[in-house]
């Protein structure tokens, strides 16, 4: 935590500005994607400058970002900041609003495309059905499935879901086992 000192305007019955000096107080605030996602309320726990063991309520609101300051003041009136940021998940990468997520494929669902389902941060379950050969810089994007725009109340804008494949490739694959593969049927 550092501590530094700056100018707090505090209005007074009168509508004058009486600026004095407070020390501040940086605390990380680890968030998972879930939190994120859907908004929280976290008590947090900090020890006060004579050693009391404090906790203060801090409302995260949903969408926000990393590196976000949420500024607080604890019962002495000091200044507590606290800098959101991203726990690991083990589906996704936040990017903006946007969920990267990698998955590893056989070198069969690279050649015939691949069927599966994936369970998004609200607990939606998506099947995704790719019938086309997939590349090492092939990428299926699932609009609208991301995370919550911060501050977007009226339109309810969402980023995506951003799904990239690596391939594992076998060292050799005989030609019996090429010609076994399942190709995707053309319509």
């Amino acid at each position: 935590m550092s501590m530094l000192a700056i100018k707090k305007a505090v209005p007074n019955p009168s509508n004058r500005i009486l600026a004095t000096m407070t020390p501040i107080k940086k605390i990380p605030l680890r968030l998972t994607l879930e939190e994120l996602f859907f908004g929280t309320l976290k008590k947090m726990s900090f020890t006060t400058d004579d050693g009391l063991q404090k906790v203060i309520d801090v409302k995260v609101p949903c969408g926000i970002p990393a590196g976000f300051e949420i500024v607080k003041y604890d019962e002495q009136r000091n200044l507590r900041i606290f800098i959101t940021e991203d726990l690991p998940h083990k589906t996704y990468v936040r990017d903006g609003m946007n969920l990267i997520s990698t998955f590893d494929i056989s070198m069969q669902d690279m050649l015939c495309g691949a069927e599966f389902t994936i369970k998004t941060l609200d607990h939606k379950r998506l099947h995704i059905k790719i019938t086309q050969p997939i590349t090492p810089t092939y990428v299926k994007t699932i609009h609208g499935q991301g995370m919550p725009g911060y501050g977007d109340k009226k339109t309810s804008k969402r980023g995506d879901i951003v799904l990239k494949f690596r391939a594992q490739m076998p060292p050799y694959m005989p030609i019996e086992e090429l010609n076994e593969l399942e190709w995707p049927k053309q319509h």
